[in-house]
């Protein structure tokens, strides 16, 4: 299956090296940067939670003149608010048979898909690995969940299937769920819990909860998720999300550096509006009250708006 990854950071580095060490033809599309560089001169090197360490030479092209004609599967995990850019510079590539399958955090990524893939071969799901950009051209395989996806009635319920298939051999297991909501917004509520909190006390996943007033804040934005969840219908997979995410994130993913966390260490835009700051525009459409999700938002604001004048010497 001849595949196009739209994004070069860490999760569609996993994913392309480790559907290229099942031999995959596969692409990563991104701009240049000294991590795209590393990777085209040297291979992309993978290193796993026992400490293994091995290579995938995968080409990543950053002019969209030069991608080939078309791709049967493209994957989109840049950053939610560059969707639609990214997709417009890849169209040509996307044919009536090609499958846009958005892994990427946050909601609302569905309906920018169907915005601007003229097809209806869409889809949407939430990674259940982890990963993370250790230096350039070296990334660290983490937590190894299972990826749930789900499709658009025009896919071929075999097409769908053999995808799951795919990411299941090259280690990345997966099914497919008719539920799609419920793992978007389950997963959701990870990313929830830890990106924002993590992003401002600029701790690990684990070292953020280690505290009881750390657990109590993930308690009270998660909770707050949860009853914007039900609100809008949504059937969430965790009986007790607050519990899952304590869990994960002391033991599954206590580890990880969040994406946000990373986005603030370089000060780069994060994607604090389709996660704390969804919660706040759902809660508002509900009339439920959002208080800590809306606060966390606003720091993450703030502190992204003073780039370059964090006071670092006193």
């Amino acid at each position: 299956m001849k595949t196009l990854i739209l994004g070069a950071g860490a999760m569609g580095s996993l994913f392309s090296g480790r559907l290229k060490q099942i031999g995959v033809d596969v692409t990563l599309y991104n701009r240049e940067n000294e991590h795209v560089k590393k990777i085209n001169q040297d291979g992309l090197r993978i290193l796993d939670n026992d400490g293994n360490i091995t290579m995938a030479k995968i080409p990543v092209v950053s002019n969209p003149n030069k991608l080939s004609d078309r791709y049967d599967l493209i994957i989109v995990l840049v950053k939610a608010y560059a969707t639609d850019k990214v997709l417009n510079q890849v169209l040509h590539t996307i044919d009536e048979d090609t499958v846009v399958l958005s892994l990427q955090n946050g909601i609302g990524n569905l309906e920018s898909l169907r915005h601007t893939v003229p097809y209806n071969n869409v889809g949407v799901g939430g990674a259940g690995c982890g990963g993370g950009i250790i230096e350039n051209g070296t990334i660290g395989h983490r937590a190894n969940g299972r990826t749930y996806i789900g499709f658009s009635k025009g896919i071929n319920s075999r097409v769908s299937e053999s995808i799951a298939h795919m990411f299941t051999r090259s280690g990345l297991p997966a099914t497919v769920t008719t539920d799609v909501e419920s793992i978007i917004w389950s997963k959701l509520i990870i990313n929830i819990a830890f990106n924002g909190l993590t992003a401002i006390t600029r701790l690990s996943n684990g070292n953020a909860i280690a505290p009881p007033e750390g657990r109590e804040i993930i308690k009270e934005l998660v909770n707050e998720a949860v009853r914007v969840a039900h609100a809008e219908g949504i059937e969430l997979i965790y009986k007790d999300p607050v519990s899952e995410c304590l869990r994960l994130g002391m033991e599954d993913i206590g580890e990880n550096i969040s994406s946000m966390l990373s986005d603030i260490i370089n000060e780069k835009r994060t994607e604090i509006d389709y996660i704390n700051g969804a919660i706040v525009d759902y809660g508002i459409r509900n009339a439920i009250p959002t208080p800590y999700n809306n606060l966390i938002t606003n720091l993450v604001k703030v502190t992204e708006q003073s780039y370059g004048k964090i006071v670092t010497d006193v």
